[in-house]
Order: C-alpha cells, then structure tokens, then sequence
C-alpha cells in the first residue's frame, strides 16, 4: 500500500537543501538572509538589522559598548514615519490643478500666450509636486529616512536569490516564498 502522507518539512531540512545551491550561486545574500530567517522561525528581524548587522551572532548578543548600534535599534523600533502631505493639502493642490487646466482651456480659446505661459508654468509646478508627495494609487508617500534603504537592499537581494533559486529548483522556490513574511519595518519567517 501506498503512503499518501506528506513529510512535512522542518525549517531545517529547508537550509540543508539551501546550503549546497549557494555556492553555485551570484546572489548568495539574499540566500544568507533566508537561512537566517528560517534558524529563527516567528522571530522579527529589522530590515537594518539583517542588511548591516551580523546575522551569524543572535541580537540579544550584540556588544554592550556599542551604544551606537543599540541606539540605532531603538530609534528603528520606535520611529513613527511622517507623511509628505496631509490629506486636505492634497486635495488643495488636485482642486488647484483642476482650476488652472480649466483656465488652461479658456485661455487657448481666447489666444492669451502670456497667461497661458503663466498657467503651463504653474500646471508643471502643481502636477511635479503631485509626483513627488503621491505615490502609486494616489497614495501619500512617506519621508524617505535611513529605514528605507535597508529594506529596499534585503527585498532585492532576496528576490534576485528567488529569481535565481527558481531556474534551478522551482519547488524549493515556492516553498521559500510561502515560508516568508515581509511587513513595513520587519521581516520574518513562519
């Protein structure tokens, strides 16, 4: 008779498939990142924590005398980002835009070059600060801080190791992928 069970999978027979691709691989970091992540399942790792700190020694080890890095920790943890722009200032500068492409329209019917000069010039101004305080969506970005970098540097290391994880074995990809939780601030695995 046929054993229909699945083994289930430790985190550990995960690394142990792991370990052996990376040598064969170019973007071994993001694979370091991912072993780290599943020897620590439900564990929150600061994006910062896993790009610049040393992952091979556990948090709670980090050196006493190196206030700075302790601190650096805090001021993650506790920062609260601030958004470029509030809700009624946006909708001031879309109600503005709106104005000056109406005035836009009358103007080239009238035949007014200078004004019509006046208002593509403030048309430009109103629609680049749209660009730059709007993200995808029309959503509100963010200040760009010293949190953001980190995490754009982990996200890519990691998707570039999945990209190249999948050409050699896509099931460990999928697995993987399944096995890792990302938020704002933090990454973890299950």
């Amino acid at each position: 008779m046929k054993n229909n069970f699945k083994k289930k999978e430790t985190n550990e027979s995960i690394v142990n498939e792991i370990r052996p691709l990376l040598n064969k691989m170019n973007y071994r970091k993001g694979g370091e990142y991912i072993i780290h992540l599943l020897q620590n399942p439900n564990r929150q790792f600061p994006y910062f924590y896993l790009e610049y700190g040393n992952t091979k020694k556990d948090l709670g080890q980090t050196y006493i005398h190196d206030l700075d890095y302790l601190q650096h920790v805090t001021d993650y943890l506790t920062k609260t980002p601030i958004l470029m722009c509030d809700d009624k200032t946006k909708k001031e500068v879309q109600q503005r835009l709106n104005e000056v492409l109406q005035r836009i329209a009358n103007a080239e019917k009238v035949g007014s070059p200078n004004d019509l000069y006046d208002l593509m010039e403030e048309k430009n101004c109103l629609i680049k600060y749209l660009a730059e305080v709007l993200g995808t969506h029309g959503k509100i970005r963010y200040f760009q801080d010293s949190l953001v970098k980190p995490k754009r540097a982990v996200l890519q290391n990691i998707r570039r190791f999945f990209k190249e994880l999948t050409i050699q074995d896509p099931c460990l990809t999928n697995k993987l992928e399944n096995k890792i939780k990302t938020s704002r601030y933090t990454i973890c695995s299950k």
